[in-house]
């Protein structure tokens, strides 16, 4: 993926596939599947409990608004073979909501209770409905008010990161991705708001970080317009969408080396909260909260980071330093402060 990926949830989410197909013999429809993959895959860092990232809200609020929810019968035989990503992150967040629904009704002990079921032969849709002490209809029309009932919220103009994919030409050179590949080949054109990022890439190139500021500003200006329909109805595809983040990135980041880290922090809050995929974020404001002293915060946010982007030599560096910044006492096994700095070394090289 271009644009990092989840891979620490998903190393989470293979090992419960791998942990219910073999308590069950196989017997476990996709559906049903994904469904308890995708909704224990935070296990290893969340207490149990519904987590829809904002993408995920994003695409079943769309979902539900417009009635195009995707059947449990068209994700057989796998998510993978939906017409488009789209689909398939609609998909995953459909059975994520319908396991909840269930782990609503009888917590940890109702999910069990139905991958027992299955491993005895039930089928999977009465297997959950008996979970849940009650009917297949009653159960889907439980799950469908419980989807309602979670009053989800659009955003306009929204980029899904996981949508994007990394041409081989960037795989191949091994370098670290980089938030301009979230633009198309045509993108930085002098039309809408991506002029301004064209301005500010030129003034950041020949030193002049100000000036970027400025010209980053006004982009992310225009792209608020353009978001709210004040711009005079043009639209700009997906370009337009990604400049939602890509300013605010580009705006930490600069002010980052201003030697002005609080509002390098407060350019990238609302992106941190809006797209948790993304790794330049956590990690611009993992620097900002070490050059600010508060390592513990600064070890959160880069961890975030970590868990998305292990190939960006800043994550492990900007760790091993929020390490060496702890307390004697508080910090961690000397053998992971030397791994990350290892790492660091490695892929900087």
């Amino acid at each position: 993926m271009r644009l990092g990926y989840a891979w620490l949830d998903s190393l989470s989410h293979e090992l419960v596939h791998y942990a219910v197909a073999s308590a069950t013999h196989d017997r476990t429809p996709v559906w049903l599947q994904e469904g308890l993959a995708k909704f224990l895959e935070h296990r290893w860092r969340d207490p149990p409990g519904l987590t829809l990232t904002p993408s995920l809200q994003h695409l079943l609020a769309k979902g539900l608004a417009t009635h195009k929810l995707i059947s449990f019968d068209a994700m057989h035989p796998s998510m993978a073979k939906l017409p488009s990503a789209e689909d398939a992150s609609l998909a995953f967040a459909e059975v994520a909501t319908a396991i909840g629904y269930l782990h609503a009704h009888g917590g940890m002990a109702a999910l069990r209770t139905a991958i027992a079921l299955v491993a005895e032969g039930m089928d999977a849709r009465k297997a959950v409905a008996t979970a849940a002490q009650g009917s297949w209809p009653d159960f889907e029309r439980g799950w469908r008010g419980h989807m309602a009932g979670l009053k989800l919220k659009l955003f306009p103009d929204f980029d899904i990161p996981t949508a994007h994919i990394r041409k081989a030409g960037a795989i191949a050179s091994r370098r670290k991705p980089n938030e301009d590949e979230a633009l198309t080949a045509t993108s930085l054109k002098s039309t809408g708001p991506l002029r301004f990022l064209r301005l500010g890439n030129m003034m950041l190139k020949r030193n002049r970080p100000r000036a970027a500021v400025l010209e980053y500003q006004k982009g992310a200006r225009a792209a608020a317009l353009s978001s709210s329909g004040q711009s005079g109805g043009v639209s700009h595809g997906p370009d337009a969408a990604a400049a939602q983040w890509l300013f605010p990135v580009k705006l930490g980041r600069t002010f980052l080396a201003l030697g002005e880290p609080d509002r390098a922090l407060k350019a990238l809050a609302g992106v941190q909260a809006v797209y948790p995929e993304l790794p330049w974020p956590n990690l611009i404001a993992g620097e900002a909260l070490l050059a600010k002293g508060d390592a513990p915060g600064a070890i959160t946010a880069v961890r975030a980071s970590l868990a998305t982007n292990p190939f960006d030599p800043a994550v492990h560096c900007t760790l091993a330093e929020a390490y060496l910044k702890l307390p004697p006492g508080a910090r961690p096994p000397q053998e992971r402060i030397t791994r990350e700095q290892t790492y660091c070394r490695e892929l900087a090289e």
